[in-house]
């Protein structure tokens, strides 16, 4: 469960998920610019799973949620997906 004194940009922690890895997605895009979007895909999701396994571990306190996790890799496809509309939009 997160901290009381937790700050949250939305009323539900899922859209805080969504809002980080949407972030995260956008500079990784951005910083990788070459980089297929499976790589960032993987990279994005391991490390997304790494927070939840360590939110696990039992005296960090914290619950690991797969819901969690689901929000994350719904961002990052999300922003994957307007990525790769926008390379075939400009090629054409």
């Amino acid at each position: 469960m997160p901290a009381a004194d937790t700050i949250h940009l939305a009323p539900s922690d899922k859209i805080d998920h969504i809002i980080a890895f949407v972030t995260l997605t956008i500079l990784a895009c951005l910083g990788w610019q070459k980089t297929r979007s499976f790589k960032i895909a993987v990279g994005l999701g391991l490390f997304g799973a790494l927070i939840e396994l360590t939110q696990a571990i039992p005296f960090i306190h914290r619950d690991a949620e797969l819901a969690d996790w689901l929000a994350d890799i719904s961002a990052v496809l999300f922003v994957l997906l307007v990525r790769n509309a926008i390379k075939r939009f400009m090629v054409q």
